[in-house]
C-alpha cells in the first residue's frame, strides 16, 4: 500500500502525467493564437502525448518546442490546405439547403463521403506527421491508406475526437463546462487518449 505514495509509485505518476497534461494543453493554446500555426501546434502536441503514452521521459516545452519548429513548414501547408478544404465544404453545405434540383440525393451523398474524407485526414494526419517523416502528399494519401485498412480503430478515434463536439450541443450548461475544461486540460487529454490508439495502427507499420 505505502508503494503506492512513494515518489516513483503510480500515485505520483498518475499526478505527473496530469500536471504535464496542464502544461501540454497551455502550451497548445498560446501557439494556437496567430491561427496559421494550428496545424505546427497540433502535430507538436501529439509528438508530446506519443511519448507521453510510451512512458518516455520527456521535458515538455523544450520538446515541445522542437517539434514545433521542426514542423512548421510541412504542417503549415497542411494546415492551410485543411482549412481551404474546410470553407469550401462549408460553401457547400451553405448552397445545398438553397438547392432543389432533382439530383440533390446524389450531392448529398457525394458531400457526406467527402465530410467523412476530410475528418478521417484531419483526425489523422497530424499525429502521422509526428510519427513519420514524408512529404505533404505522401503523408495525405497514407493518412487515408491506414485510416481504411483499419476501420474499427479509426471509427474508435473518431468517436473520442466527436465526444467534446457532440457534447456542445447538448445544453448551454455542456457548452461552457467543455469550454472551461478545453482552456484547462481538454485538448491534450483528448490528444493523450486518442494516441493509444492511433499508436497501436502506427506501430505496425514501423516494425
Amino acid at each position: 500500500m505505502n508503494n503506492i505514495f512513494e515518489w516513483n509509485g503510480p500515485f505520483y505518476r498518475f499526478l505527473e502525467k496530469i500536471v504535464n497534461l496542464f502544461l501540454l494543453n497551455a502550451l497548445f493554446l498560446l501557439s494556437c493564437l496567430p491561427i496559421v500555426t494550428i496545424g505546427s501546434a497540433l502535430t507538436a502536441m501529439y509528438s508530446i502525448t506519443i511519448k507521453m503514452a510510451k512512458n518516455e521521459d520527456v521535458s515538455i516545452v523544450k520538446a515541445y518546442a522542437a517539434a514545433f519548429h521542426k514542423n512548421f513548414k510541412q504542417c503549415t501547408i497542411i494546415w492551410l490546405i485543411l482549412l481551404a478544404a474546410g470553407i469550401i465544404l462549408y460553401m457547400d453545405y451553405y448552397y445545398l439547403n438553397q438547392y432543389t434540383g432533382n439530383l440533390v440525393f446524389l450531392v448529398k451523398i457525394s458531400l457526406g463521403l467527402f465530410s467523412f474524407a476530410y475528418i478521417i485526414l484531419f483526425s489523422f494526419i497530424f499525429p502521422y506527421v509526428a510519427r513519420f517523416k514524408d512529404s505533404v502528399k505522401d503523408s495525405i494519401i497514407n493518412t487515408w491508406k491506414i485510416a481504411l485498412v483499419h476501420p474499427f480503430k479509426t471509427i474508435s478515434v473518431l468517436m473520442v475526437t466527436g465526444t467534446p463536439i457532440i457534447t456542445l450541443g447538448i445544453s448551454v450548461y455542456s457548452f461552457f463546462f467543455l469550454l472551461y475544461f478545453s482552456l484547462f486540460i481538454g485538448f491534450s487529454l483528448f490528444a493523450y487518449i486518442t494516441t493509444f490508439i492511433i499508436l497501436n495502427i502506427y506501430e505496425g507499420y514501423e516494425r
